[in-house]
């Protein structure tokens, strides 16, 4: 059994079916039956549409808890809960499928986990060195000389002086 908590603590179990899986594919476009995995990869890699996923496969224990589809969208709304229903479809997936593919399956699942580590690894390692932050620095610098050159060209060209308003401030009867 395939389950996951809002940030609530509500518990809900993710199973499939053949209507779900079919309105899933009709409203949001996403086929969570592919063979190859990529409907689960793109729904738990997309917030809002794991939300949507989500209500429309545990729609029935929300309502007969008094859960509302806003509220079990806002419940939804947390790291830790968009982590664990994304699982939870992963292994729903894995269950729902026949025998004999779920080995290929669970490769792809597998395959897809590391490839999301290593590439949040090298970003942090990326963000972090300190090369790219001299290159963000300058980067930075050369952005705003620009802006300044922008803003100068068009004080120019606008007839005002470039100190208006200090000479507005300096010509101000005193008392």
């Amino acid at each position: 059994m395939s389950t996951f908590t809002d940030k609530n603590g509500k518990d809900y179990v993710i199973e499939f079916d053949g209507p779900s899986l079919e309105k899933i594919k009709k409203d949001y476009g996403v086929d969570l039956s592919a063979v190859d995995g990529s409907g689960v990869v793109a729904v738990a890699n997309d917030g809002p549409l794991l939300a949507n996923v989500c209500w429309v496969l545990c729609q029935k224990q929300a309502k007969d808890a008094g859960i509302s589809a806003e509220a079990f969208g806002k419940a939804m709304y947390k790291g830790e809960v968009f982590e664990g229903a994304g699982e939870a479809l992963r292994q729903a997936l894995t269950d729902f499928t026949p025998p004999k593919r779920r080995d290929a399956l669970t490769a792809v699942f597998e395959q897809q986990s590391l490839l999301d580590a290593t590439v949040l690894e090298e970003m942090v390692a990326k963000i972090t060195d300190p090369e790219t932050r001299a290159r963000y620095l300058e980067a930075a610098k050369m952005g705003m000389e620009n802006h300044l050159t922008t803003v100068m060209k068009a004080i120019q060209t606008s007839g005002l002086p470039a100190t208006a308003s200090q000479d507005t401030a300096e010509s101000a009867p005193t008392e």
